[in-house]
């Protein structure tokens, strides 16, 4: 798993790149001021390396305040905000804060783990 911080550095066109070219990819919508987001962010990247899953799929952490144009794209209402991006398409999402079990099972879904 890859995480890439999208900022104005790496913008909307790196990003949709990926997603067009990838199976799989997590985009992650964050805000500097929210502390939920922080939070999140740590859980994320914890619950990831817990599946101890390798594969192509990359983790894009998006910064809000840079990144208007994928806010607008995606419809992000509030931060944090994770879309579970395959082949092109939202197939599912994480809102704000859920429970690590919660969390871990949409992941588990998203990246075909098994429960075993």
């Amino acid at each position: 798993m890859r995480t890439v911080e999208v900022n104005e550095s790496i913008g909307a066109k790196g990003c949709k790149a990926w997603v067009e070219t990838h199976e799989k990819v997590l985009l992650f919508f964050v805000s500097s001021d929210c502390p939920p987001c922080e939070i999140m962010k740590d859980r994320m990247q914890g619950l990831l390396e817990s599946l101890k899953w390798k594969s192509e799929c990359i983790l894009f952490r998006i910064h809000a305040e840079s990144a208007m144009e994928l806010i607008r794209k995606y419809e992000v209402k509030s931060v944090p905000t994770v879309f579970f991006i395959e082949n092109g398409k939202k197939v599912g999402n994480i809102i704000g804060t859920l429970k690590d079990a919660t969390i871990l099972r949409r992941l588990k879904r998203f990246l075909g783990v098994s429960n075993g």
